[in-house]
């Protein structure tokens, strides 16, 4: 099971042969570690599931890594020899409960727990897994790195269900026309670095059984 915080985030894995002819599965949890504590459990439940990956963006943290690259932590062994030929490193992720807006936010973190990059998920579906004897990875793209900040109405507009709330940003946008460019730049890279996540995804997990 792959699994993302945002409905956004899962579209283009969602279009792959893996996914479509159904032998991977598709789950979004909703942001943050309510979201998946209260999301996670009723899907795994019955199902027979032997991976579970925690994908989608990660805010950088380590200022030599730039946008798009992907970063893999604790992923199945067996992988390893692989990632590396598929464009992925290893790394180190942290998982925080509030988004990180702000560059001394992240120079923090970094500084606290000397991670590569950070996400919202990763750390309560990891708790999960192993509850349920599920062996997990975490699969993410860095898409704000460590030297850029993010406007904080691009998280305040997100549900609970991992939906951008489409008419609230566009409203904000409008009442705030100076973001404009600084929200296209954003979106320029939201696109690129989702398309390099589900490439190597597709790569990494193709013949994974």
């Amino acid at each position: 099971m792959l699994c993302f915080g945002l409905e956004w985030e899962s579209k283009r894995i969602r279009k792959s042969p893996v996914v479509r002819n159904g032998r991977w599965k598709v789950a979004v949890t909703g942001p943050g570690p309510i979201d998946v504590e209260r999301v996670v459990p009723a899907l795994i439940k019955g199902q027979n599931i032997r991976f579970l990956f925690s994908c989608g963006f990660a805010a950088g943290l380590n200022p030599e890594l730039g946008p798009c690259t992907v970063i893999c932590e604790g992923i199945d062994p067996g992988l390893l020899m692989k990632m590396n030929s598929v464009g992925a490193r290893l790394g180190k992720i942290v998982s925080v409960s509030q988004p990180l807006y702000t560059l001394e936010a992240k120079r923090t973190l970094r500084e606290s727990t000397g991670a590569d990059a950070a996400d919202m998920e990763s750390q309560w579906l990891r708790e999960v897994c192993e509850a349920e004897g599920i062996t997990f990875g975490i699969v993410r793209v860095i898409l704000d790195d460590a030297r850029m900040s993010v406007l904080p109405i691009l998280f305040d507009c997100i549900g609970e269900n991992g939906n951008v709330r489409l008419a609230e940003l566009v409203r904000w946008l409008v009442l705030h026309p100076i973001a404009w460019p600084r929200f296209l730049g954003f979106a320029v890279k939201a696109y690129r670095a989702r398309a390099v996540l589900s490439n190597v995804l597709v790569k990494l997990i193709d013949d994974l059984r």
